[in-house]
């Protein structure tokens, strides 16, 4: 299975907040509005499930499944290994975090 970086970032969400709205993803990954129907590919491959909005009946919340909670988790260990790697070249790490800042500044 192969995830684009966008919804990656979608799974990442739902990891940390559980469940919450597709707007609220939208908003977060950046999507334009008409995209949300590309969060569908993550409910068709049974990574994120739909349910009822008990605040608000006209929308759902998505939240991950099982296999999108060990996909993410793999995920984030990875990440977390390529971070520390990456980071253990970094020879002043306060310099780093301001030339960092400074380029999306």
């Amino acid at each position: 299975m192969s995830l684009d970086g966008t919804l990656m970032s979608c799974l990442l969400y739902l990891h940390q907040h559980e469940r919450v709205p597709a707007s609220r993803i939208v908003n977060h990954a950046g999507m334009d509005k008409m995209m949300v129907s590309d969060l569908m590919t993550l409910v068709r491959t049974k990574l994120v499930k739909r349910k009822p909005n008990p605040e608000d009946g006209r929308s759902l919340l998505l939240e991950l499944t099982r296999l999108g909670e060990v996909i993410t988790n793999s995920a984030v260990l990875k990440i977390e290994a390529l971070d520390s790697d990456f980071l253990k070249k970094v020879k002043d790490i306060a310099s780093f975090h301001k030339d960092l800042a400074s380029l999306v500044a």
